[in-house]
């Protein structure tokens, strides 16, 4: 029998009557299944060996394994990919040169798709009868006909599994040409736990705490319950969001199932989707599920394109730096004491030189003020090109050319972006009135 809380990610934790303490870094992407950390593997093993019948049908199943593979070779079908994390097949598809892996003896695409599951249960490390057991959570047909899908999902003890799914696609003929999914193989359901013993706001605590949430611990309390206790809603305290928990099974490979309680906690700039045990706190799993963007850039890194620095020594000789080149560079931001995804130079979907520091653009029609903002030349990206005086080659590009202008413009956004970041830095915030919108 297991108790306490594994931290998990080496993050420490600190928690008192009154509130949540924050963690240490916290990655964007956490498995405990392939964790290369040694204290993560060996957690992996603690809690597989809480399920000896488990581990004992996947040494006995897995010798099916190579007979399953070549009885679907017979049909023209190989397995694509593994599951790193479950050991069991991932990914059905056509050998080299084929085009299906099944065919269909009649009905529609559902009973296809289930005839074809268990005919190959094996490789997923089911049993006939559990693949028959599968749950349909959708079946539909793209809008042009040729191609149709259905997905169904595994179901352990009613509680769902953690990205347990396949989906099956079919012509209209009824021929399987993909298997794709990450079932959990080798399961003994009566040997999985069924009644968590943390409660799902305990695990919310714990969970805001490793990942920098930091809340009154008095105010997290269950708030809301499904009839069956598997969905809770649990308040988060004055200014945060209820967090939906769900109860689940985590598969750890090889056949143990976790319970787990899985949740989505919003801790700004980010916010991660979490599972951790529902017996002891372990962190299971965690993905950052915010996607910040970096733009790119052609600027020069240096003073100008011929940088002459610290400058000549005697200016009437009329010395030229040799030229120098601009390079393309991906930025988000370049704040050095905070969390860059917290300054971005751009919001997520801005397709112009305009964002919350700087305003960048031309001022050619006498009115004071920018004229409008440069444009993306593709996704994401300022690529303008110019070729200044004295030019390599020479002359250059007139400084009123478009393709000056437009560089000059994309330098300027750079430039400006990169010196507020540095003010902002040593101290020229917001509180200090610095230049910027919000």
């Amino acid at each position: 029998m297991r108790f306490g809380v594994s931290l998990g990610l080496a993050a420490s934790l600190c928690l008192s009557v009154s509130s949540v303490c924050v963690a240490d870094e916290v990655s964007d992407y956490f498995d405990i299944r392939v964790s290369g950390d040694k204290q993560d593997q060996i957690q992996v093993q603690r809690l597989r060996a809480d399920s000896p019948r488990a581990l004992s049908r996947a040494a006995r199943d897995r010798q099916q394994f190579g007979v399953a593979e070549r009885r679907m070779a017979g049909e023209g079908g190989r397995v694509l990919n593994r599951s790193a994390e479950t050991g069991a097949a991932e990914v059905l598809a056509p050998a080299p040169g084929g085009r299906v892996i099944g065919r269909a003896a009649g009905g529609d695409r559902e009973a296809v798709a289930r005839a074809f599951l268990q005919q190959n249960a094996e490789v997923f490390g089911l049993a006939p009868s559990e693949a028959a057991d599968l749950v349909t959570d959708a079946s539909y047909a793209n809008p042009s006909g040729n191609l149709e899908w259905v997905r169904l999902a595994q179901r352990v003890n009613g509680l769902p599994v953690f990205r347990g799914e396949v989906t099956v696609a079919l012509t209209p003929r009824g021929e399987v040409v993909r298997a794709v999914g990450q079932l959990a193989p080798w399961v003994v359901a009566e040997e999985a736990l069924t009644q968590p013993a943390m409660d799902p706001a305990e695990a919310v605590r714990h969970e805001a705490a490793r990942v920098g949430l930091e809340l009154e611990a008095a105010d997290v309390r269950v708030s809301a319950s499904s009839e069956q206790g598997r969905v809770h809603s649990v308040a988060a305290g004055q200014g945060n969001p209820d967090v939906r928990v769900e109860l689940l099974y985590f598969p750890l490979g090889d056949g143990p199932l976790e319970l787990a309680w899985s949740m989505v906690l919003d801790a700004p700039p980010n916010a991660y989707y979490s599972i951790v045990s529902a017996i002891d706190g372990t962190v299971l799993f965690r993905k950052n599920i915010v996607d910040h963007v970096a733009y790119t850039y052609r600027a020069y890194t240096g003073d100008s394109p011929a940088p002459f620095s610290p400058g000549p020594t005697d200016p009437t000789l009329g010395a030229q730096a040799p030229r120098v080149f601009s390079s393309l560079l991906s930025v988000e931001s370049q704040v050095q004491t905070d969390d860059p995804a917290n300054h971005p130079w751009l919001p997520d979907g801005a397709t112009v030189t305009d964002g919350n520091n700087v305003q960048a653009g031309l001022d050619i029609d006498g009115i004071n003020g920018v004229d409008a903002p440069l444009g993306i030349s593709a996704a994401l990206t300022f690529d303008y090109a110019s070729n200044p005086p004295p030019g390599d080659p020479a002359p250059g590009d007139a400084v009123n050319s478009v393709a000056s202008r437009n560089a000059a413009i994309v330098n300027l956004f750079y430039g400006s972006n990169r010196f507020r970041d540095l003010t902002w830095d040593l101290g020229f915030t917001e509180p200090a009135r610095n230049f910027q919108n919000d």
